[in-house]
């Protein structure tokens, strides 16, 4: 009768009991390592490590965004009431000067909460100049160079003869 030994390096002298040891030893190391390699190896989830890198950065410029186009809505809106108001002077529905700063400045509430109206009122023409903080036109505030400034919108209109 035949024996067959199996030679593995390093294993001579070891019972069949402490061989087999050896083998589940090799096998766990095999098995804790490969998930190990793997993940060095594979390339799918830098995708994520960017787009959180990334992320504040288009945070903050989405931020800017909605300031700034909330402010040019404003000033649209401003400009729409003034306009309004010199157009009802000049065709005669407002008669003078107080009546043109009251329509704007109540008008202008919408917009800011203090707004600084100058009217000028001459035979010929009307000029009306309306200014206030860019700040009351901001949802966000987190540019914090928008904030100290102001928002001017100026309309001028002839009397028709």
């Amino acid at each position: 009768m035949r024996h067959s030994t199996v030679r593995v390096s390093g294993t001579e002298g070891l019972t069949s009991k402490e061989m087999s040891i050896e083998r589940l030893m090799r096998k766990f190391e095999t098995f804790c390592n490969r998930p190990f390699k793997t993940f060095c190896k594979q390339e799918q989830g830098t995708i994520s490590v960017e787009a959180v890198l990334w992320l504040p950065l288009y945070l903050v410029f989405f931020a800017m965004i909605v300031d700034v186009s909330n402010m040019m809505h404003s000033r649209s809106v401003a400009m729409r009431i003034i306009e309004d108001a010199n157009r009802h002077a000049v065709t005669g529905y407002l008669t003078n000067q107080e009546e043109v700063f009251s329509q704007i400045a109540v008008n202008m509430q919408s917009v800011s909460d203090s707004p600084s109206v100058d009217v000028t009122w001459t035979d010929d023409d009307i000029a009306t100049v309306v200014s206030y903080p860019a700040s009351d036109a901001q949802i966000i505030g987190l540019i914090s160079m928008f904030t100290n400034i102001d928002l001017t919108v100026t309309s001028y209109n002839r009397f028709e003869i």
